[in-house]
């Protein structure tokens, strides 16, 4: 069903179905001023196309990827398409789990711009939204179940917003801002991530983007929150529940970035906060506990890598593995000689308060206590240690 001029098409108070054809998609828009409302849409080579559209309105639309007749195959395309349109509102859109058709991905909106998806639950397929090109896409009070890859992928666009959106058991990233080309000035709030295959939240190579509020549950095999060559960002009030590998991680080039007031719970193997060949960035009042597995994957608190110019003050540590606060250099204990030699120098720590583990705790499985509260290894110079409190330490609080 081909829609080319401005129309309101809505089903009856029942609703109304579109059948799948042969060869073309189940419904496509291609001109300005539409409205559909109410209608289950069954799958063409695409379920639901907009392109070289504006001011589109889609309401109450469910989208069957799996629906097929006699000599007819099911979806073999993105469920939902939209290209090169403007103002495009999608709310309370349903994308049916896909069982039976080959679905690139579940949303796709690509060189758009004024995009707003509004309470759509997209239920399982190869990707849940993907987003490149274009500007001001919002998702938001949506539900995005079961992806075999990213639950949101993100890539060249610019002023992404993700608002209150849950998305669980994604099989790698549940969102990933930047592959190939950034995602700046993206915001990621209020959002819930459980049972993600890879990392909770991954920035890449996208500057300014906005962490707030967003509650990551069980990252299996990577971190909570990675920012991958990311600057002028912001992570706040974040919950990381556990993680596989860093609660959070800033990674190499990521300079200039606030990591502040968030909470990380656990992690299984590596440490609570990661700042590695990253410079200028602040981790402040952030309350960090577990990290890593005593015995077994014993971690630190919050590791400085190579990085110069951080400041670390007004954390609480509670229950670190390994040590408390590291400074060293990178490679990790690499001589002056190695040419990718990179020294954690011009640091500040001020007014952490850091507990390590005692053989007093009631937890059987604690068969370590914890090394030293803040450790500064070869390649430290210049580090500002000023007011903070330790205490259980098996080998001193400072060293």
């Amino acid at each position: 069903f081909n829609i080319n001029k401005a129309i309101t098409l809505a089903g009856a108070s029942g609703g109304g179905t579109i059948l799948q054809t042969a060869t073309f998609n189940g419904l496509s828009i291609n001109v300005s001023n539409v409205t559909v409302r109410n209608l289950a849409i069954n799958a063409g080579p695409a379920v639901l196309v907009v392109v070289n559209a504006s001011n589109v309105t889609l309401s109450g639309v469910t989208v069957n990827p799996n629906f097929a007749t006699a000599g007819m195959s099911p979806l073999s395309g993105n469920a939902i398409s939209i290209a090169t349109s403007t103002n495009v509102s999608l709310s309370s859109v349903t994308l049916l789990a896909n069982t039976t058709g080959t679905v690139s991905n579940g949303l796709d909106i690509e060189n758009s711009t004024s995009v707003t998806v509004t309470g759509a639950t997209v239920g399982l397929s190869p990707r849940g939204v993907y987003v490149a090109g274009g500007q001001s896409v919002t998702i938001q009070a949506s539900n995005i179940a079961a992806s075999q890859f990213e639950g949101i992928l993100c890539n060249n666009s610019t002023s992404l917003t993700i608002d209150t959106v849950t998305i669980s058991n994604a099989g790698t990233d549940g969102i990933h801002l930047g592959t190939g080309a950034g995602c700046n000035n993206a915001v990621i709030r209020g959002s819930t991530l459980t049972l993600s295959g890879g990392n909770g939240i991954i920035v890449e190579s996208s500057n300014s983007a906005l962490l707030i509020g967003n509650t990551i549950t069980r990252a299996t095999n990577q971190s909570g929150i990675w920012l991958k060559t990311t600057g002028g960002s912001v992570v706040e009030k974040n919950t990381i529940v556990r993680a596989g590998l860093a609660g959070i991680n800033l990674d190499t080039g990521s300079n200039n970035n606030i990591v502040m007031a968030n909470s990380v719970q656990l992690t299984d193997t590596q440490n609570c906060v990661d700042v590695a060949n990253s410079d200028s960035n602040t981790v402040v009042n952030n309350t960090l506990a577990n990290c890593g597995t005593p015995g077994s994957s014993p971690a630190d608190g919050v590791l400085v890598l190579g990085g110069q110019q951080n400041r670390i003050e007004r954390n609480t540590l509670f229950h670190y593995s390994n040590d408390g606060i590291v400074m060293t250099q990178s490679p990790n204990f690499a001589p002056p000689t190695n040419p990718s030699y990179r020294g954690s120098v011009g640091n500040y720590i001020a007014k952490n308060s850091i507990t390590g583990y005692s053989t007093s705790d009631p937890n059987p499985t604690i068969a370590v206590t914890s090394r030293t509260g803040i450790w500064m290894n070869d390649g430290s110079n210049g580090t500002y240690v000023f007011g903070n409190t330790e205490s259980v330490a098996n080998e001193g609080a400072i060293t």
